[in-house]
C-alpha cells in the first residue's frame, strides 16, 4: 500500500501526444492493408496492416537518427585531451546561450556550441579543440579557424 505523500512514476492510458501518433499510426496501417486487401486479398489485408504499423515508426526512427548524425554526433561529445573519457564521462557545468560547459573525469573543461567543441582554458579563453562532421565523425579544428 502506498503512502498518502509518495508519488507514482506510473501512467495510466496515453499521453494526448501518444494518442495522436496512435491514431495516425492506425490511420496509415488501415491504408495500406486496404490498399493490400485490393491487390491481393486477406493476406495483402493483414501484410499490409503489419506493414503500415511498422512504417511510420521506422520513418520517425530514421529521421531522428538523421538529425542525430548530421547535427549532433553521435558520440554526442569527443574523447577529452588525454583520450581517457569517452562523451558518458562528462558532467554539465551549466548551460550558456551559446552551448553547453561540460567538465570530464579528468577535470578539463569543454564548450559544445552546435558541432564544434572548445576547450576551455584556465584563464576562461576557449581553444579551438574537436569538431562534429556529419556521418564521419569528431575531427580536430583545422587551425586558424575561428568561432
Amino acid at each position: 500500500m502506498k503512502k498518502p505523500n509518495e508519488s507514482s512514476h506510473e501512467v495510466d492510458g496515453f499521453t494526448a501526444l501518444e494518442l495522436v501518433l496512435f491514431l495516425i499510426n492506425f490511420a496509415v496501417a488501415s491504408y495500406i492493408a486496404l490498399l493490400g486487401l485490393r491487390r491481393y486479398g486477406w493476406i495483402g489485408f493483414v501484410a499490409g496492416f503489419v506493414l503500415g504499423f511498422i512504417l511510420l515508426p521506422t520513418c520517425i526512427l530514421a529521421m531522428v537518427w538523421l538529425r542525430v548524425m548530421i547535427f549532433t554526433g553521435k558520440p554526442s561529445l569527443p574523447k577529452c585531451g588525454n583520450q581517457r573519457c569517452e562523451a558518458r564521462d562528462y558532467r554539465v557545468i551549466r548551460g550558456t546561450k551559446d552551448g553547453f560547459l561540460y567538465e570530464c573525469k579528468c577535470g578539463i573543461r569543454y564548450m559544445k556550441e552546435g558541432r564544434q567543441t572548445y576547450e576551455v582554458l584556465p584563464n576562461g579563453e576557449d581553444a579551438a579543440y574537436m569538431e562534429w562532421r556529419a556521418f564521419k565523425g569528431w575531427f580536430p579544428i583545422e587551425k586558424g579557424k575561428v568561432k
